[in-house]
């Protein structure tokens, strides 16, 4: 191993500090058995003297209730002695309750640990060794369970040491669950230093060769941490590869976006001969949903069927909702969903994120509805992911109500992501003033509230607002980040805020600011096209190594609002040479043919996008091509080309052809168009106004001289 040098002889790095029992840890939340009976019985004593914090809680290690003058003495919630919980019930129903809404159930591995705990102690030593293999086993596989696994073992045994304190002696199973949750807590905390110093004592102590499960934490330590070479390397030299060695290197190369490395490892584990597991399995179906190879998913989809984990496993289940939604098969996600025997919040919550991915609020709200008429209470991420549906829909009322439950359930306490997620949604749906009142409550900001709040000036003002929220944002010491800037810069580029948007780009030029960050350089090149600044833009574009479609329509679109017909021709014949042309592209090329009246050019490009790039022509290019042949008062060429598209033509384009028809006299093409407008929708005034303003260019009065008009 070139990157870590194991020797013989004492180990080259000493112990991490968490595997004793210093008064340090204990500090943290460690605390004895002895010292939270003691801070219990404190807190039933003064209860008003303590704050619950429960709803900050991100980790179990965090505390539930501190001190509210010292802000000192944690007191966790899974370690307590037997009798809080009916005194929480007793004295205190409110806190039992809210309690128990916001942590839920055990999770697996504290309800299996606690049982095979229960069971192991009431036995001397050794008559519990059968019972801690279980439990090393559930300790290894339980995803996340290094940082509850690191709670249960700082409690005292029956002799009064911990299972840390057997370390020494490494023949002994205890210490092994001891290496195992402390590699696991190194992967969760991606503390790589720490991992480092326990893979080089249990490889001095050859116990990578002996203990497969050791052997797979070990190598879950790595992926975790990122650290993928290190990871890949200790699971080559393993002598026995298990099935949770090959999910933790699987889950690795997932969690590190390096989806198609995942896919192949899991390829290779069966072509070796090792049955995957429904970790495995899930691993996978991340991995699938990653990449958006929909091809694997639906094999592992049949694989699913054919052992019948449908059936038996829910995880299973929402790992294939979650793939199918990535991939953008939504039904497909529906269908897996409705064919659960049991769907439950994590499920619901998946449907949901896929629909509000995807953009589809609407359906996200409706499930929402079905899910409450089940009565399942949504999550804090349920809530989270509505927030997100109702700011994509507007529906201000459906955010107004989740509030009012946050609020209720006292959730707004000090938990900046909600709170952040709440002044999102108000800003985004214009409900400003409520969007800043809830801003200037949170307990603090950081720059994504900013961000959230500038985004919704942005989005719903002249721009001026969004500019002196930006100045604020910065006198407050905020620095933005690379959202915020894209945001100011959109600001700028839309009120031709020139000078300003130069002063930005000075900013994040001199500190060597987001230079890799080609979404930040595309805002600075839309913004000084949209500004006139065409050189600018021009420089800005030419400083950059690559260039995608984004910033070549950025710079087309610049050109195309001065009509430079010329430039855009020459700009488009060298983006085609790299780079392949899309939907806005041929949107901006057409829009200038149409307002110039280059028929011919308009065909030209329309038909070579669909022919020549594969790119089936939108409503938009449908709309724009209406126009292009209305400009020129060929409404037939119009009316054909509507007849033969596939897509269906749209109040915008009947409105195009009634505006051509008026310019000409068109009588019998307005009376056709006036007749599909009132079939898409007879309460559009605006197709009435236009077919009226055709009647009085020929003196008509009525629809039916117009009619008789046609006819004739």
């Amino acid at each position: 191993m070139a990157s870590i040098l194991l020797t013989e002889g004492p180990a080259v790095v000493d112990v991490p500090d968490y595997l004793s029992c210093s008064s340090s840890a204990r500090s943290n939340g460690f605390a004895s058995a002895d010292r939270l009976e003691i801070l219990w019985k404190d807190f039933f004593r003064n209860r008003s003297q303590w704050a619950d914090i429960r709803s900050m809680k991100t980790d179990p290690r965090s505390p539930d209730f501190k001190d509210k003058t010292t802000g000192d003495l944690p007191i966790f919630d899974w370690l307590n002695p037997c009798w809080v919980q009916e005194e929480l019930r007793t004295k205190g129903p409110e806190l039992s309750s809210r309690h128990s809404k916001l942590r839920g159930r055990k999770s697996p591995l504290e309800s299996s640990f606690l049982a095979e705990r229960k069971n192991s102690e009431s036995h001397p030593w050794m008559r519990g060794e059968k019972v801690f293999g279980q439990v090393l086993s559930v300790v290894s596989q339980q995803a996340g369970g290094s940082t509850e696994g690191r709670l249960q073992f700082d409690k005292p045994l029956e002799n009064g040491t911990t299972i840390k304190d057997c370390e020494s002696n490494r023949g002994d199973t205890r210490a092994c669950i001891a290496l195992v949750v402390s590699l696991k807590a190194c992967a969760d905390q991606k503390d790589l230093l720490k991992g480092i110093s326990l893979h080089v004592d249990i490889a001095r102590q050859g116990l990578l060769e002996t203990n497969s499960i050791i052997g797979g934490a070990v190598v879950n330590m790595y992926a975790k941490c990122g650290a993928l070479s290190q990871a890949q390397e200790v699971f080559d030299a393993l002598p026995a590869r298990t099935v949770i060695a090959w999910n933790a290197l699987i889950s690795g190369y997932t969690q590190n976006e390096q989806g198609k490395k995942a896919l192949s490892c899991f390829e290779q584990m069966q072509n070796e001969g090792i049955s995957p597991d429904a970790v495995t399995i899930v691993c996978a179906l991340n991995a699938c949903g990653s990449v958006g190879i929909v091809s694997k998913g639906q094999q592992l989809h049949a694989l699913i069927i054919k052992e019948g984990m449908l059936d038996t496993n829910v995880v299973v289940g929402n790992a294939l909702i979650d793939m199918y939604s990535c991939c953008q098969l939504l039904s497909k996600a529906q269908n897996v969903f409705f064919e659960l025997p049991l769907q439950n919040e994590v499920s619901w919550t998946t449907l949901i994120t896929g629909f509000v991915q995807h953009g589809q609020g609407e359906e996200a709200l409706k499930y929402f509805e079905l899910m409450k008429l089940k009565g399942l209470s949504p999550t804090i991420a349920t809530c989270l992911c509505i927030l997100k549906a109702c700011a994509l829909k507007g529906a201000v009322d459906m955010g107004q109500e989740i509030h009012a439950d946050l609020i209720k359930e006292g959730e707004l306490e000090n938990n900046m992501v909600i709170g952040t997620a709440l002044v999102d949604m108000y800003a985004k749906c214009g409900a400003l003033i409520e969007a800043r009142k809830l801003f200037h409550e949170l307990p603090t900001r950081d720059v994504v509230s900013w961000g959230a709040l500038l985004d919704g000036y942005t989005q719903h003002t002249d721009g001026e607002e969004a500019l002196e929220c930006f100045e604020e944002m910065q006198e407050g010491g905020f620095a933005p980040d690379g959202a915020t800037y894209i945001c100011i810069l959109k600001t700028c580029g839309n009120i031709g805020a020139a000078e300003k948007g130069q002063k930005i780009h000075a900013e994040i030029a001199g500190e060597g600011l987001f230079a890799d960050d080609i979404v930040v350089i595309n805002s600075l090149v839309d913004m000084y096209a949209k500004c006139g600044m065409l050189a600018e833009a021009q420089d800005v574009f030419d400083e950059l190594p690559c260039h995608d479609v984004i910033i070549w329509n950025a710079l087309l679109a610049g050109y195309a609002q001065l009509g430079d017909q010329s430039a855009i021709s020459g700009l488009f014949d060298r983006m085609i040479g790299g780079v392949m042309p899309d939907f806005v592209t041929f949107l901006l090329i057409l829009n200038v043919c149409g307002h110039r009246g280059l028929i011919i050019e308009g065909q030209t490009q329309f038909f070579s996008m669909i022919e020549e790039f594969g790119n089936g022509p939108a409503l938009e290019h449908l709309t724009c091509m209406v126009d292009l042949f209305g400009r020129a008062g060929q409404i037939d060429e119009a009316v054909s080309l509507i007849e033969v598209m596939p897509v269906c033509a749209d109040m915008s384009t009947m409105l195009a052809i009634l505006g051509a028809c008026q310019k000409i006299g068109d009588i019998p093409h307005g009376s056709w168009a006036l007749g599909h407008a009132q079939h898409l929708n007879k309460k559009d005034s605006a197709a009435y106004v236009s077919i009226s303003n055709l009647y009085g260019t020929f003196g008509m009065q009525d629809i039916e001289e117009m009619d008789e008009a046609a006819i004739e």
